[in-house]
């Protein structure tokens, strides 16, 4: 099928590339299908979360291999049970400023992404991980 993207235009996806959120991201409840995307040129570290209801709505996520620290959230048993068996990536959501030295990441609320079950939620994990946190060391 094809989509109309806020950051891609037009592009075309197969079904299996559709994700469904089984609890919905906080603010943006009505919306449950998404997709996830990559610019080429930048590679794989930042990914666009994609709505397929709604053009102008698109999250941009961070590969935590991007953080100066580990970042392995626990995920509890009722949510890992919505979430289904398979392969869970947990990837902050990225604020990205004007200048991009110092853009921040959600870390306390990661968008968990099933792979294989094409499932997916926000998680609301404990006050050790901030809200904000530098992506790139001194801002650099």
């Amino acid at each position: 099928m094809k989509y109309q993207t806020r950051d891609f235009g037009e592009v075309e996806l197969e079904a299996d590339r559709e994700i469904e959120f089984v609890k919905p991201i906080l603010g943006y409840e009505e919306y449950r299908r998404f997709t996830l995307l990559f610019d080429e040129s930048i590679g794989t570290q930042l990914i666009w979360l994609q709505s397929l209801e709604e053009r102008e709505l698109c999250f941009i996520l961070a590969d935590p291999s991007l953080l100066s620290q580990e970042y392995r959230p626990v995920i509890s048993q009722e949510d890992g049970e919505l979430l289904g068996d398979g392969e869970l990536l947990c990837l902050p959501i990225a604020v990205i400023g004007e200048d991009f030295k110092k853009t921040t990441v959600n870390l306390r609320n990661p968008i968990a992404v099933n792979t294989q079950q094409r499932r997916a939620m926000q998680l609301t994990l404990s006050g050790e991980y901030p809200l904000r946190k530098m992506l790139f060391e001194g801002g650099e």
